[in-house]
């Protein structure tokens, strides 16, 4: 009572503490930090003034911590831990004090300074920011104080809280579009933007977001009230009226949306959306109190439509998606740094998993055929879905233009696998929070069995800082100790049972994490004798306000879809086919063959529907098809499935099967499935004798080369020496005797010399000499198109002349660094080049030297760039040496002659009508010319009439009129 008193001449001794703590040397700081704790926070009352007083005191408390040097450990305001954290102190607080308000608004006194005209946070990265690190303590502070949800909700502790929430928002408003970013097209970035305090002020802010949507989901006036308040903080963005009024109509599949235009390819765009997040997390709660977006609670004049809520999430994906196809290389590291974050596992809560349940909350929203509209046209795929896109492309064959679309449909089919998918949330789907951690903890352990330190740090931290690993781990995975001899670490190894709810698509994963986790389950369904695939899981029934998710597999946008993939899979002339195309909509496949089996939804009749577009025809044709080799399994477990739901594989015809047609069709496509399974059986096991078979062959050569290997070089050093004098003795022995003109062709044809060359490869630095049947020997050389010889730009090409044009169009040229590989070697070198870059983490990818994608690669030697290889050949003369010179020699008149015989001859006739097959194989081979065919067998009378039509060969024809000689000399059978 002492140190409260208030009528002492100055300010009572707590304050007078709490003003001039910043004033006070470590020592003497450190004893009064004691005094308080082992006094007045010893006793409830005495803690309860003394947080009143650290209350209404907290902005002069921190604004001199923010000028101070020491660390907050050494400051009065590190007791915020110990008075903010006690339930009902906070309670008090936040009901009588308003002590949230107090928090944000010295916060926001300090970010207010670091905001740009328009009101949006902007970082510099040459500026000082101690100051701003320090403020970010606040939100610690209002960490501590939202640990407690209440149980009971009064009046007064619902205007405090909510009171504290319009700051909360307007915080966030300043952070709505912050960092926006624009895609370089004329040249590099020069300087690297500021990232790194936009996203230190998401992860401090995290805990509070997470803790704040705890509080508003267990009130229902909270609720509603805040839902209010974010959207009109939504409708305040700078960029609301550009959103509001523009709009273009866009059609598909007998389907249109009015869609909002803003091109993501040359317009800013930004990663930081908290509060379009802040709207996501309230969605998940209402359905709790039978609330939806149509209520009448939410029906006020600034509400946004859900095009217009999902715009700016829409923009970032479709960005990102963007970037992974490398049209955003010129912006640097930077923005691949910022999408690092985005994924990582201390981020992803509050960024990348928000952003899909805002996706999924404009799914149920949105009418499903417009949905897709609207994703499609922010990824500007419209016309890559229009039926003539590959006859379009033709006029226009960008390669890179081809590429980039290609990768954009792969990460929009992913987005869409996602969209629908990826329901462990409590909320999306109808599981509970330790659901959520199970999921995550069977998708990591699918890539391998892993440590309790590694499982725990592939896990999000939740709002008490735990993982929630140890509640559940029992339930899904078997621990493993290490053998006593190893000394290694016990690991975690999934039930087996669990398998099945792996999902090759989990958004959580990396680009290395998906390929390992694929490559690891593929291997332990081949061993334990299943189909050699990653069919989709079973998916968790959705909720009430979610239901509509689902009716996006069925919608015609979406059927039109995987009847373009499907077919362009078929068109082996089709430009933008890709696999990972064909496998995501398979997978989708599966989705709506697996969500029509559950009978959750009564609206969705995905086999009938699907009939409509030949889904099920344009698979079976699929499974035949040479470009898709590895989903072949996939491709069975979904055309079973198929089967099994339908009832029939004929489900596609307009006429209805009996029920015995249905029962026979079942049994053939089992009886299809098992021997398909024993055919791969076999094969597999003929392949695995092939390599024993091989690999026993090169033990016995190792062993032969290893008795022999000093005579080898023995006979190989001979032998160069040899060969060298040969080729010396030719060039000598030839050129002094030839005194006449060398003859190129005919039967007096000059001896050609045959010299074999030797080339070392740069790679295993072996001596090789190019022969026909010896070791392929190739040169690294780079392939582009040149219009360097162009005439006339504007003329279109025909792509398939056989010559060359008049007017010198677009033409490959070829250039090489002349350095000589094995072709075996170079094939190494290049597997092991892209399984490198493949390996290399996302924010890592694309060096400026080489395009993986573009089949590019550095030569090992000279790293010069190089996209293919040339073939060396043996010399000429090795290949077709000088024939002897047997033959007649004939005139120039005697030759024309008989050109003239040869260009009088009708050339190749068919046979007769009344000549058939079995008369040709009776008949003398040798009476019929490979040149030419009499047309009726018996037409030939031997005459040497030159004029007779009935004869038709020409070698004939010559040997009658001239001379058998002269025909023997151009026959060349």
């Amino acid at each position: 009572s002492v140190a409260l008193h208030k009528k002492l001449p100055e300010v009572p001794i707590v304050e007078g503490i709490l003003m001039r703590d910043c004033q006070l040397w470590k020592a003497a700081r450190t004893a009064w930090h004691r005094l308080f704790i082992s006094g007045m926070l010893m006793e409830y009352e005495s803690k309860k003034a003394l947080a009143i007083a650290f209350t209404a005191h907290y902005g002069s408390v921190m604004k001199d911590f923010m000028r101070d040097d020491h660390d907050h450990s050494f400051s009065i305001s590190s007791l915020s831990v110990q008075l903010f954290t006690v339930p009902t102190l906070a309670h008090h607080l936040i009901a009588n004090h308003d002590v949230i308000f107090i928090l944000l608004n010295t916060f926001l006194s300090e970010s207010g300074r670091r905001c740009n005209p328009l009101g949006k946070l902007e970082f510099d990265r040459n500026s000082p920011s101690t100051s701003f690190k320090r403020a970010q303590y606040c939100l610690s502070d209002l960490a501590y104080l939202l640990t407690a949800t209440p149980d009971e909700w009064t009046d007064e502790l619902r205007k405090g809280f909510l009171s504290g929430m319009s700051r909360l928002m307007k915080l966030l408003w300043s952070m709505q579009g912050m960092d926006a970013v624009v895609r370089q097209v004329g040249q590099h970035m020069e300087y690297e933007p500021e990232w790194e305090s936009a996203f230190n002020l998401h992860i401090k802010l995290s805990p509070v977001i997470s803790l704040a949507l705890e509080w508003c989901g267990s009130d229902r006036i909270v609720l509603i009230k805040a839902f209010r308040l974010v959207l009109q903080k939504l409708w305040e963005q700078p960029s609301t009226d550009a959103i509001s009024n523009t709009g273009q109509l866009r059609e598909l599949a007998d389907h249109s949306a009015t869609c909002i235009q803003y091109d993501v390819s040359s317009e800013p765009v930004s990663i930081h959306l908290p509060l379009s997040r802040f709207l996501a997390g309230l969605f998940m709660y209402l359905e709790k109190y039978n609330l939806n977006f149509q209520s009448s609670e939410f029906a006020t004049p600034t509400k946004l439509t859900p095009e217009q809520l999902i715009e700016p999430v829409l923009r970032a994906q479709a960005m990102i998606s963007q970037v992974h196809a490398g049209m955003w290389r010129r912006n640097g590291y930077s923005l691949l740094n910022q999408l690092y974050f985005y994924h990582n596992v201390r981020c992803r809560t509050e960024m990348l998993d928000r952003d899909i349940i805002l996706l999924q909350v404009g799914a149920s929203l949105i009418e499903s055929n417009e949905f897709l509209i609207h994703v499609l046209n922010k990824y500007n795929l419209l016309n890559w879905a229009d039926s003539d896109f590959e006859t379009n492309t033709l006029r226009n064959p960008e390669e890179d233009s081809i590429r980039q679309t290609i990768n954009l449909v792969e990460e929009f089919l992913g987005l869409l696998i996602t969209i629908i998918g990826e329901r462990h949330v409590p909320g999306v789907g109808r599981v509970t929070a330790d659901d959520r951690v199970k999921k995550e903890i069977i998708q990591q352990l699918c890539i391998k069995p892993m440590s309790h330190s590694e499982l725990n740090k592939t896990l999000p931290d939740g709002v008490h800082q735990e993982t929630g690993l140890e509640r559940v781990i029992n339930d899904v995975a078997d621990f493993k100790k290490p053998s006593q001899n190893s000394g290694g670490k016990g690991l975690y190894e999934l039930k087996p049972e669990l398998y099945a709810e792996y999902n090759v698509f989990f958004y959580h994963y990396t680009k290395e994490e998906l390929s390992k986790s694929e490559e690891a389950q593929r291997k332990r369904r081949k061993t334990m004798g299943e189909l050699e695939c990653c069919p989709p899981p079973q998916l968790p029934q959705l909720t009430e306000t979610f239901s509509l998710v689902a009716n996006l597999l069925q919608c015609d946008v979406m059927l039109h879809i995987m009847q373009t993939v499907l077919e362009r899979a078929l068109n082996l002339r089709a430009r933008s086919f890709s696999e990972p195309q064909v496998h995501k909509i398979i997978h989708l496949i599966g989705y709506g063959l697996q969500e029509e089996m559950t009978g959750h939804y009564p609206f969705l009749i995905f086999t009938e529907r699907a009939a409509k577009f030949r889904l099920y025809s344009l698979l079976e044709e699929l499974a035949n098809s040479p470009r898709i080799e590895a989903h072949k399994d996939l491709l069975t477990w979904v055309l079973g499935k198929f089967r099994e739901v339908a009832g029939s594989p004929m489900s596609e015809t307009t006429a209805k099967p009996s029920d015995s047609q249905k029962e026979a069709s079942v049994s053939s496509g089992t009886s299809e499935e098992d021997q398909a399974k024993a055919n791969k059986e076999w094969r597999t096991q003929m392949a695995a004798q092939k390599r024993a078979k091989v690999m026993a062959q090169m033990a016995m050569m190792q062993k032969h080369f290893m008795k022999k290997n000093a005579k080898l070089f023995e006979e190989v050093a001979v032998d160069t020496n040899n060969k060298g004098s040969d080729r010396g003795s030719s060039m000598d022995l030839t050129e002094p005797f030839t005194e006449e003109a060398p003859i190129a062709l005919g039967p007096r044809q000059t001896a050609r010399t045959a010299e074999e060359k030797t080339y070392t490869c740069i790679l295993c630095q072996e001596d090789q000499t190019v022969t026909a049947s010896g070791k392929a020997m190739v040169l690294a050389a780079f392939v582009q198109q040149s219009t360097v010889l162009c005439q006339d730009r504007n003329i279109e090409e025909n792509p398939y002349l056989n010559f060359l044009s008049a007017t010198l169009g677009a033409s490959p040229h070829t250039s090489t660094c002349g350095h000589v590989m094995h072709a075996s070697c170079w094939g190494k070198y290049f597997d092991n080049v892209l399984a490198k870059e493949n390996r290399r983490p996302y924010r890592l990818r694309q060096p400026a030297s080489f395009d993986v994608e573009k089949h590019e690669y550095l030569c090992p030697l000279c790293e010069c760039l190089s996209n293919t290889v040339l073939p060396l050949l043996p010399s000429l003369a090795t290949l077709q040496p000088t024939e002897a010179k047997n033959r007649i020699n004939i005139d120039f008149d005697t030759w024309v002659s008989a050109i003239r015989v040869i260009v009088s001859c009708r050339g190749n006739q068919g046979f007769g009508a009344d000549v058939n097959e079995a008369q040709l194989a009776n008949h003398d081979n040798e009476s019929i010319c490979k040149y030419c065919k009499v047309a009726k067998l018996a037409a030939f009378d031997g005459s040497t009439s030159e004029n007779d039509d009935t004869f038709f060969c020409p070698i004939k024809r010559i040997q009658n009129i001239l001379d058998k000689h002269v025909a023997d000399l151009f026959d060349l059978q």
